[in-house]
């Protein structure tokens, strides 16, 4: 899925993936189809918008299936955020609705209608921006143009959603460029060695919240036991690499 080229001599590299590759493999499952195509709608119109690819940082199960070839499926799309939790939900709707309907037609997808239709923010909106980790649960809705789902769509009730959440004050050590071939765009992206890391913070965190992630440790496993974490980190430059 993912082809790999660092940058020489940079701190920066970045990793090609053929995203709608990744898209295609779902297509025998329709409702995970779906979310991967509104997915590649949603990474490519944020690449586009430059407040929204400076800021946001992909991690999550999506990148484990974009970069790392996981077969784990994921129906949200996770982000750090690089950027002041005040306002940022109207930064986020207001950039990435202008753009998914031109990104939708750029990439094929004629005939699919996408939106926000809600951000909420966690853990409550009292005092959003001063919690110690603030995040933005976000709805985007899709609907197939001229559907009765448009209606829905169009009148803010829309069933079919991807989750999109958006983490604040997450310390990101090490991002890369992960660049979306045929798109002509890319975002940024945990590095291998970032997402280990996050992973274990999520498994620390859970006795707290009296919650158990079985996920973060398939996850953990199977990074260690498919990718070399050794590269990049002899070098002095952590990279994505497989």
């Amino acid at each position: 899925m993912s082809d790999v080229k660092p940058v020489a001599g940079s701190a920066v590299d970045f990793v090609d993936v053929d995203i709608r590759a990744w898209v295609e493999e779902a297509r025998a499952n329709p409702a995970a189809y779906r979310d991967r195509q509104v997915t590649e709608i949603v990474l490519t119109a944020i690449g586009m918008a430059p407040r929204l690819s400076d800021a946001l940082v992909l991690k999550g199960g999506t990148l484990m299936g974009l970069a790392f070839d996981s077969l784990r499926l994921t129906g949200d799309v996770d982000f750090s955020a690089d950027a002041d939790p005040e306002g940022f939900e109207d930064i986020f709707s207001n950039d990435l609705n202008a753009l998914l309907s031109p990104t939708a037609l750029k990439l094929g997808y004629l005939d699919l209608v996408c939106r926000v239709q809600s951000v909420r923010k966690m853990p409550r909106p009292e005092n959003f921006a001063e919690h110690d980790f603030p995040a933005l649960g976000i709805k985007i809705a899709s609907a197939v143009r001229g559907t009765a789902e448009q209606g829905r769509l169009d009148a803010g009730l829309a069933s079919r959603v991807l989750d999109v959440e958006i983490s604040f004050k997450d310390k990101v050590y090490a991002s890369q460029d992960l660049r979306l071939t045929g798109a002509g765009v890319a975002v940024r992206a945990f590095t291998l060695h970032e997402l280990v890391a996050e992973k274990l913070r999520a498994l620390l965190q859970q006795p707290i919240r009296k919650r158990y992630r079985r996920q973060d440790v398939f996850d953990i496993a199977f990074l260690i036991e498919h990718h070399d974490l050794w590269i990049g980190v002899q070098s002095g430059t952590p990279s994505l690499c497989r």
